[in-house]
């Protein structure tokens, strides 16, 4: 017997050759593009593999075997392992990847000649048999490929082997969004998961919204654009170590993006175990030192451009970190690795880029109470962020009062990468509802929103009916609503909606609707006069607008005891298994003051002076939003611009004529009468307060009567929940304008200095609210 190289050997009787092997007929080898090149630089090295369980992705390379004898064996064997390899093959006839080898469990295997031929006939030429190689961890292997028979006594064989090198994907993001990139970003990897993010569509500028106010689409240029833009990078790691250990200066490396411009790279000085410090706090790019938030970033060509590793990795080529913007979906990168100008490996970089609003749900319910506006829903399975990639749970938003159709889909936006960032894996549900009733502007229409209650009250049922249909498990449900929003989301929970989370973000609802006592006593002297109208101070209380229903609260069947607001809400929430209610005591929509307003009360106001030209600024002159929730409730009854002209704090009047006069009087009834009445229990049949609001007077009303007399002419007497403690025993209380959720801050504002405001959940930098 005798190894066969390019020789021949050849059997002979008598003198007389009758049979010979040579290369030709016996020829056996492993193929792969640039494999001699690879042996030639290091072949101990070999050809390098990505760690890879799915075979569809593992390394390819060629088995040849142009063997036409009708005899012996193929032996294949994975030697010298270090890590855990597999070979595979495809099979066209059940589409299935058929496994041949596994280093731990079967590393050699021989087949009979025919057994091997059945194999071959899967392949296109019946010479070559792709292959492909897949490995679990980092480690090299010795793959073996060799023929061998015994023919008339003689042992013959030919062999080919080659070294395999798996190592870790080089480009790697953080694909769980846990702020490092450890063995789990592998494991996601691994399983075939792909980092989802979305473009940069954003226009936000600095700090906070409105920072520096311009329209343009902040993926315009190849800049970072403030802290606020943060939130549309994602971080990656590099690793090219293991490349230059083997290949030393003969390697180079280039990254590549599957469209032109479209996707910008930075390298940012932190280590692979804080990856979410580019949202969290001040970094800086590694060449320069240049503040993330104002970093210049290199746009990919399709073509490649390359990378030094002295500018990208650390010290001692250790890994380094990169953080990326995508402008446009679709986008990819890979890494090319070269050496010449022959690519010898690549990767793509596992990541699915889309518009945000590819990843989560819609649900434009403005319709309800007659609005338009606004995108179309759209909840079906989001394709950017599958339910199998979710855990179960499932988030609905409800946006505030003020907010356009097209407004509420960017409040949607915002909170989803908000949570996504925060390590959420929930389903989203942006719920858009009609709370814009009329809107003149976002500045003035803060001053008029009494409809806009009414359209939360009548949209309750049917976003109850929405969460329902949408996920059966109770406990699953998280509902989280800003502002207004809290008003649809607490009368849901009153209509009877179940969840497993509620959190009150800036709650526009009166705190006396979860706890009773926090309803402010109209007597002037208890200092409680702040929502009260000085010329009703000296009223009994029983004769309030705010307390008519408390009149009828023995009778179950009277529909006026459901007309007021204290405890509205404390016994529906006993469906919610954990509440909290996060408040700002900083809350300038909020702002209270000493005693109640008039429309104009604080509106107007001294210019700003300044050292330089104009030397005066007129442009904050008249702040409208002023004590907006206090006048709102306030006004009711007396104001037809910020309040109504009903209920509320008007008083029922009457004409009279005295005896030989033909000048009519205004009559209305004195607080002495008013406290005779509720004496003799009259009060009941003569309301003291305006009764042109017909359906506070019918013991009959409707539900809709029902909330739409709470929404324009029942007074909340007490401050909103989203600016004090409720003191609920089921509530969770926490200041966010004093407590550790206020990380430092972005804003100095002139008028309310660095209070938490009442949008910043959105409108702040998530670097300065990520606690929340």
């Amino acid at each position: 017997s005798r190894e066969v190289g390019d020789a021949k050997l050849a059997f002979a009787r008598n003198g007389e050759v009758y049979f010979e092997f040579a290369k030709t007929i016996l020829g056996v080898g492993i193929s792969a593009p640039n494999l001699e090149k690879c042996n030639t630089l290091n072949e101990n090295f070999g050809v390098p593999l990505t760690v890879c369980t799915n075979a569809a992705n593992g390394a390819e390379l060629d088995l040849i075997a142009n063997v036409k004898l009708p005899v012996g064996n193929i032996h294949l064997e994975l030697a010298d392992v270090t890590g855990r390899f597999a070979l595979w093959y495809y099979d066209p006839g059940t589409g299935d990847y058929r496994k041949l080898l596994d280093s731990e469990v079967m590393p050699q295997k021989t087949f009979p000649i025919d057994a091997w031929k059945e194999i071959m006939k899967r392949s296109d030429t019946m010479a070559n048999l792709p292959i492909y190689l897949t490995s679990s961890e980092s480690g090299s292997a010795k793959l073996i490929f060799r023929y061998w028979a015994v023919i008339d006594g003689k042992f013959v064989q030919d062999t080919a082997e080659q070294r395999i090198t798996s190592v870790m994907p080089p480009l790697l993001p953080d694909m769980n969004l846990d702020g490092r990139m450890d063995t789990l970003d592998v494991v996601e990897y691994l399983d075939g998961r792909l980092l989802r993010f979305w473009t940069n569509e954003d226009t936000v500028k600095g700090d906070y919204v409105g920072h520096n106010p311009d329209t343009t689409r902040n993926c315009a240029d190849n800049v970072v654009n403030g802290r606020y833009d943060l939130v549309n990078l994602f971080a990656a790691k590099l690793d090219l170590k293991p490349f230059i250990a083997a290949w030393g200066s003969s390697v180079s490396f280039e990254l590549s993006a599957s469209g032109e411009d479209a996707m910008r790279y930075c390298a940012v000085n932190i280590n692979q175990n804080e990856a979410d410090k580019i949202y969290r706090d001040d970094t800086f790019t590694r060449n320069g030192g240049v503040p993330l938030h104002a970093a210049p970033l290199t746009a990919l060509r399709y073509d490649g451009i390359a990378i030094n590793p002295s500018e990208v990795l650390g010290e001692g080529n250790a890994p380094g970190m990169l953080a990326f913007e995508a402008a446009e979906a679709g986008e990819s990168v890979t890494l090319l690795v070269k050496i010449g100008d022959e690519v010898v490996y690549t990767f793509r970089m596992p990541i699915s880029i889309s518009s945000v609003k590819d990843m989560y749900r819609w649900n434009n319910l403005r319709y309800v109470c007659g609005g338009s506006g606004g995108e179309s829903s759209s909840v079906d399975e989001p394709w950017n962020f599958p339910d199998e990639e979710t855990n179960g749970k499932v988030v609905f938003f409800l946006h505030g009062f003020n907010v356009s159709g097209d407004s509420a889909r960017n409040w949607a936006s915002q909170i989803f990468k908000r949570l996504r960032l925060s390590g959420s894996k929930a389903r989203f549900h942006g719920v858009a509802w009609y709370g814009d009733y009329k809107l003149i502007s976002s500045t003035f229409n803060g001053l008029h929103y009494h409809q806009d209650v009414f359209n939360a009250l009548q949209t309750a049922p049917i976003f109850k009916s929405y969460v329902e249909s949408c996920q059966s498990d109770y406990a699953s449900r998280i509902v989280i609503a800003h502002s207004l929003g809290n008003m649809v989301a607490n009368e849901a929970f009153r209509q009877g909606l179940s969840a497993g989370h509620y959190f009150m973000c800036n709650a526009a609802v009166a705190s006396e609707a979860f706890d009773g006592s926090l309803q402010a006593h109209q007597d002037v002297d208890d200092g409680f006069s702040e929502y009260v109208p000085s010329d009703w101070h000296q009223y009994p209380c029983e004769s309030l607008a705010a307390n008519w229903h408390k009149l009828f609260a023995n009778d179950n069947n009277d529909a006026r005891r459901e007309m007021g607001w204290p405890n509205r809400y404390a016994d529906s929430l006993a469906k919610v298994g954990e509440v909290c209610n996060y408040y700002s005591s900083g809350d300038e929509v909020f702002e209270e003051a000493p005693a109640a307003p008039s429309l104009l009360a604080g509106v107007f106001h001294w210019p700003t002076l300044s050292l330089s030209w104009p030397f005066v600024d007129i442009s904050d002159v008249v702040t409208p939003t002023v004590n907006v929730w206090q006048k709102q409730e306030v006004l009711k009854g007396v104001d037809g611009l910020a309040g109504t002209l009903r209920g509320g704090w008007g008083f029922h009047c009457w004409t009279y004529y005295p005896l030989g006069s033909e000048e009519s009087v205004t009559l209305k009834y004195s607080a002495s009468e008013a406290q005779a009445m509720v004496a003799d229990g009259s009060i009941v049949t003569n309301a003291v307060f305006d009764r042109t609001c017909s359906a506070m007077l019918n013991p009959a009303a409707t539900l809709v009567e029902q909330w739409e007399m709470l929404a324009k002419y029942v007074p909340a007497v007490s401050s909103a929940a989203g600016k004090v403690a409720v003191g609920m025993e089921i509530i969770k209380n926490y200041d966010l304008n004093e407590s550790d959720y206020k990380k430092s801050w972005g804003r100095n504002d002139e008028w309310y200095g660095k209070s938490w405001l009442h949008s910043d959940i959105k409108d702040m930098a998530y670097r300065y609210v990520d606690l929340l």
